[in-house]
């Protein structure tokens, strides 16, 4: 059974300040901890799997998948895979007319920019797949401690809703996943499956999405 949690938080724009509110910070780690969530990693061991080569956490993706049975069915664990692949083409640039947003887009819902001193994270290359009729357009960014996420956007219509706890902001559902060890945030823009993942924290992904409601 799904783990929901509903929060009646402050007025969302606080979120585009330096810093986000305590609220905020304290509904993510309290959904992250709550009803037997993974043990917190010492600084050290979080520092090991933080450097923790692309391609192993790529492979262990792709063993789980292939351990479901083979199935091509476009699902978010699948879409969330191409997060932890090699970009083939030049990140996009931002928006001169509107600096929270990238010159890339799927069906018209852009990509945020991050680039901004506030949050730091630059972009750092895109890559398009396909899987089940669904285009995957993933953007990624990279701080500047060489972590680096993806933020996949599905064309079409959106995918089966992926389960895993959910937290509600704002009138948005965000599900989040552990795909064979990493963190993975889904939920829904103008009708499109959208996707955050990485060798980050969860509360780092959610925090991201949450910007984008």
């Amino acid at each position: 059974m799904n783990e929901q949690q509903t929060d009646p938080l402050p007025d969302f724009a606080v979120l585009s300040q330096v810093r986000a509110p305590a609220s905020l910070h304290a509904s993510i780690e309290h959904l992250i901890d709550a009803h037997g969530a993974a043990p917190r990693r010492s600084p050290r061991r979080r520092l090991r799997f933080v450097a923790a080569p692309a391609l192993l956490i790529a492979g262990a993706l792709a063993l789980v998948l292939a351990l479901s049975g083979g199935s091509t069915a476009p699902t978010v664990p699948r879409a969330a895979a191409f997060a932890t692949r090699p970009a083939t083409s030049a990140s996009p640039a931002e928006n001169p007319r509107d600096h929270d947003e990238l010159l890339s887009s799927v069906d018209g819902v852009a990509y945020p920019y991050w680039g901004e001193q506030r949050l730091g994270w630059r972009t750092a290359g895109v890559r398009t797949d396909t899987l089940g009729g669904h285009m995957v357009t993933t953007v990624f960014y990279a701080n500047s401690r060489a972590q680096r996420i993806g933020y996949s956007i599905v064309s079409g219509s959106p995918l089966p809703a992926p389960g895993g706890r959910v937290w509600n902001w704002s009138g948005v559902r965000y599900h989040l996943l552990n795909v064979a060890g990493t963190p993975v945030v889904a939920w829904e823009r103008q009708g499109h499956t959208c996707i955050l993942a990485g060798a980050v924290s969860a509360h780092t992904l959610l925090r991201l999405a949450a910007r984008e409601t």
